[in-house]
């Protein structure tokens, strides 16, 4: 199936009403094909998440007001049975999104930005990127006393650090 107002008519037959009624949950199934022109856009909202999704923006169901059941009065039907019955219409089943990701390669950006590496050199010691493990440093001085048994001390990072005596 292909577009959106196919699958309204379709809904109209299996629910009643008038296909404007669906139309606008149709339309939102297949608004990736605006971002992704192929059968690839699918992936985005044709899962199980993209009925949840539906049923986030347009409510739990929609009210049929153009058609009536056999009492007479309006009634209601399910948004998400509506995004499941377009999925198994173009695809046959409703994937999770764990079955799309398990088909797509990963790509370096996927990663986040990348961190910097450098090289750290003290007193003539270079930590080679990718070492493995901490850098050869220089011993911390010895602690001194500053006042009332607290002294500081500069730990192995260069960095001068408080602790107490008790």
């Amino acid at each position: 199936m292909s577009k959106p107002l196919e699958h309204a008519v379709l809904s109209v037959k299996k629910w009643g009403g008038v296909p404007e009624d669906y139309l606008p949950i149709h339309d939102f199934m297949d608004s990736s094909k605006a971002h992704v022109a192929d059968m690839r856009h699918r992936a985005i909202l044709h899962s199980s998440f993209g009925c949840y999704l539906a049923e986030q923006v347009f409510g739990h169901e929609i009210i049929i007001n153009e058609s009536t059941d056999s009492s007479g009065t309006a009634y209601g039907v399910s948004v998400r049975d509506i995004a499941e019955q377009h999925i198994i219409q173009d695809l046959g089943f409703i994937p999770s999104v764990q079955q799309y990701l398990d088909h797509m390669e990963m790509a370096d950006w996927m990663g986040g930005k990348k961190k910097k590496k450098f090289t750290i050199q003290l007193k003539g010691t270079v930590a080679p990127d990718g070492c493995g493990g901490d850098p050869v440093l220089p011993d911390p001085p010895p602690a001194r006393d500053v006042t009332g048994g607290e002294k500081w001390t500069i730990d192995r990072m260069g960095k001068s650090v408080p602790y107490f005596i008790d």
